[in-house]
């Protein structure tokens, strides 16, 4: 008899979606912590900028696309081009990308897709 069918006949709901585990839980947590961060060094970077930058000149808090996230970046690593805040909001956002796939791709939710 297995664990599902234990849990069946004693009527105990499993709190995790079928085919969740706790790496995998933990993984996309810790994943989305690392996003998360690098979302408030990206908010940290535009502060500083702004603080240089005229009143003419400055950028919105609001609405990221690529090519705003390409100027925050540009202007900030010409404006304090000894800091390494940029490197780590690079860095945790790269390692909470790739925590989170790897999070969703360990229970197996990627393997009905066409290139598995």
């Amino acid at each position: 008899m297995g664990l599902q069918t234990l849990e069946k006949h004693a009527g105990i709901e499993r709190a995790l979606a079928p085919g969740m585990s706790v790496i995998a839980i933990f993984l996309e947590s810790l994943g989305g912590a690392c996003l998360l961060t690098s979302w408030a060094l990206m908010y940290q970077e535009i502060g500083e900028v702004n603080r240089k930058l005229p009143d003419d000149q400055q950028i919105s808090y609001f609405w990221f696309h690529m090519e705003k996230v390409v100027k925050i970046r540009r202007e900030y690593r010409r404006l304090y081009p000894d800091s390494s805040i940029d490197f780590y909001r690079e860095a945790l956002g790269w390692a909470g990308l790739v925590l989170v796939l790897l999070g969703a791709a360990l229970p197996g939710l990627f393997k009905h897709w066409p290139f598995h």
